[in-house]
């Protein structure tokens, strides 16, 4: 991989990792969709642990 001086297109990206646009964009949602649900089942263990340690 070569250093650019920008920000690498969503083409170059997807050449880079062997993966067509379609299939990275898939990916992307797949990763937001994860992150929508960890935030509040992580939020839900905080809570718990904070309530066992009062």
């Amino acid at each position: 991989m070569q250093r650019l001086e920008r920000s690498p297109t969503r083409v170059e990206l997807a050449t880079e990792v062997n993966k067509t646009e379609a299939q990275l964009t898939q990916i992307q949602k797949l990763g937001q969709l994860a992150k929508e649900k960890m935030i509040p089942a992580n939020l839900r263990l905080v809570v718990a642990v904070a309530k066992k340690h009062r």
